[in-house]
């Protein structure tokens, strides 16, 4: 589940056109009103509810909410805890939480001020196998300069056939490989003063990102359950990410009418122009209610839900279009990176950001920028298990 910023009543306004002057409206009459975040699904991972406070336009700073109670109740009589983990963020005990697709559950938050708030009561749904996930080439406006970007664009094909309409929404996380252009073959050890073997690999990596953009389809409009080609992630082939190998794991989650239309909403929200001739962007509601005052304003949404996962790879040598050139992580390293020291002189070249590449005989010892052969610096060097 990824953290959206909920910004209740504020408005944020940003005006197309790189000549005319940005405008920032004077924040009057600002609410601090509690923001739920509390999509939860099979997943371990996703399995917490965060609490928040609004802020002002004009901070950045975080409101955690701290000190309070959660409960989570089902139809069938039983109540779960969670406990705040760290701040603002409530788990239950390991082991003691396993969710029921077709159950009903109700979540209920006491704040430390003592004000109850309960959410509508929602059925865990079932969310169907992801179908088809595939990548096309396509060309698509830049969002930097508005030009077309050429580049893979990663889809999806869903759905159940039903004559009911889905809903779904849609994450995902990527991974792909990095590798300097030097390796490294020696390291130092300051303890003996001496250069010996290197015994692990710094120059193979893997990094990556999940989504922060909201992504969500439905079928309402169509005649059965089925999403063809639905767009989830375009990379264009000036990124790097595509030059050796690339992955992409996509999660499915199934939602109610009711959630989606709160995303959907939700998505509007943040994803509008904020002109001043535009309509103003509205409070996001969602499904929690304070149990005490109900026309206090909640922020948020309560849902539950299973996921569906699919994953794919991308070959850099064999899955990028003859002919087009992805330009490598490292490309300002290729002239100067790398000297040529004696041995006595390695230990001052490593103190100023150098790190030993490899021995030459009768002449002494490359060293190279370590920004060139130390791949730790963009990522781990520790290969997924799901890599193949």
């Amino acid at each position: 589940m990824k953290t959206w910023k909920l910004y209740g009543l504020i408005i944020l306004f940003t005006l197309p056109g790189g000549c005319i002057e940005p405008f920032t409206p004077e924040i009057k009459n600002y609410e601090d009103l509690l923001v739920v975040e509390a999509l939860i699904t099979d997943e371990a991972s996703t399995q917490f509810v965060r609490l928040t406070r609004s802020h002002p336009l004009d901070t950045s700073i975080i409101n955690f909410e701290r000190g309070a109670s959660i409960l989570l109740t089902n139809s069938t009589g039983n109540d779960y805890i969670f406990r705040e983990s760290t701040q603002g963020l409530y788990s239950p005990d390991p082991g003691s939480f396993t969710p029921v697709p077709g159950e009903i559950y109700t979540l209920f938050i006491t704040t430390f001020d003592g004000r109850t708030y309960s959410s509508d009561p929602v059925t865990m749904k079932i969310t169907p196998p992801i179908q088809d996930l595939y990548f096309e080439r396509m060309s698509v406006p830049s969002d930097e300069t508005g030009d077309l970007d050429d580049g893979l664009q990663i889809l999806i094909n869903t759905g159940t056939e039903s004559s009911d309409p889905g809903y779904y929404k849609f994450d995902w996380e990527e991974t792909y490989e990095l590798e300097t252009p030097y390796y490294s073959f020696f390291d130092y050890d300051y303890q003996t003063q001496e250069i010996i073997e290197r015994k692990d690999n710094i120059n193979s990596c893997w990094s990556g990102s999940i989504s922060t953009n909201l992504n969500i389809a439905s079928s309402e409009n169509l005649s059965n359950d089925i999403i063809y080609e639905h767009p989830i992630r375009f990379i264009p082939f000036r990124d790097p990410m595509l030059k050796i190998r690339y992955s992409i794991l996509v999660k499915q989650s199934s939602l109610s009418e009711e959630s989606f239309r709160f995303w959907q909403n939700l998505k509007e929200s943040n994803e509008s122009t904020g002109s001043l001739y535009d309509a103003q962007p509205f409070q996001v509601i969602g499904n929690i209610k304070n149990v005490n005052d109900p026309s206090e304003p909640v922020l948020g949404y309560f849902d539950m839900t299973t996921v569906s996962s699919k994953r794919i790879f991308i070959s850099g040598r064999e899955d990028i279009p003859e002919g087009v050139r992805v330009p490598s992580p490292y490309a300002n390293c290729l002239i100067g990176a790398d000297s040529i020291v004696t041995a006595r002189n390695v230990p001052g070249m490593l103190n100023i950001g150098y790190l030993i590449s490899r021995e030459l005989l009768g002449v002494g010892f490359e060293v190279v920028i370590r920004s060139c052969i130390d791949c730790r610096l963009k990522g781990i060097n520790v290969k997924p298990e799901f890599w193949e």
